[in-house]
């Protein structure tokens, strides 16, 4: 079980919400900089989660492996609305900044990927 690519793909999201926070800070003030920084690490710890569920077995044939990638992405996005659910309604950061952080955290994990010459992707 190697979790290192799920932690590798996990900086990219935490070192933009970061940077974002600390911008929102400068412009907008706290109430915002939270709402952004909330947003970006919640996408961080769905990807470990889903990266590190996904990550957990050996590789099986096409039927399991096709299978796990459904569960982690389902799990991801599981953790991805309930965090959001509680960032909103119970912690109640600013939904705007909220979602840019949503938003920056998910693209910065998508440029992180990247393409193998198998066509594999890896992190």
């Amino acid at each position: 079980m190697d979790f290192r690519p799920a932690a590798r793909l996990c900086i990219a999201p935490l070192a933009i919400g970061f940077i974002g926070a600390a911008v929102a800070l400068i412009l907008a003030g706290l109430a915002s900089a939270k709402g952004f920084a909330a947003g970006a690490l919640l996408i961080a710890i769905a990807t470990l989660v889903s990266g590190g569920f996904y990550a957990r077995e050996r590789l099986g044939d096409a039927r399991q492996v096709l299978f796990r990638l459904a569960t982690a992405t389902l799990l991801k996005w599981f953790v991805v609305m309930g965090g959001a659910l509680m960032a909103l309604i119970q912690w109640k950061v600013s939904p705007a900044a909220f979602t840019c952080g949503v938003i920056a955290g998910l693209a910065s994990t998508l440029f992180n990927l990247r393409m193998t010459t198998t066509g594999v992707l890896k992190s």
